[in-house]
């Protein structure tokens, strides 16, 4: 993996932080997502991860839920997480 690819991706990654679900819901923001995931380090992963399986509202419910729920509802978020794991 070239590093300058990871050292750009953690960069985008660390701006996404507090929107990790609104960027992963989004169709078209997905696919970056996805495409930033391929050459993050694990520890940007990791934070990833730990943005998306924030308790937050969900517009299905409209209650609060955790990201975890949200995530399976909207198939675009799986496909970027899908990608690194």
């Amino acid at each position: 993996m070239c590093k300058a690819a990871a050292l750009l991706a953690g960069n985008a990654l660390e701006e996404s932080i507090g929107h990790e679900m609104a960027l992963s819901m989004d169709a078209r923001c997905s696919r970056i997502m996805e495409k930033l995931l391929k050459y993050a380090s694990d520890n940007d992963l990791v934070r990833y991860l730990e943005g998306i399986t924030k308790v937050g509202p969900c517009r299905l419910t409209s209650g609060l839920t955790p990201g975890w729920s949200r995530l399976l509802v909207d198939l675009s978020d799986l496909a970027a997480l899908e990608t690194k794991i």
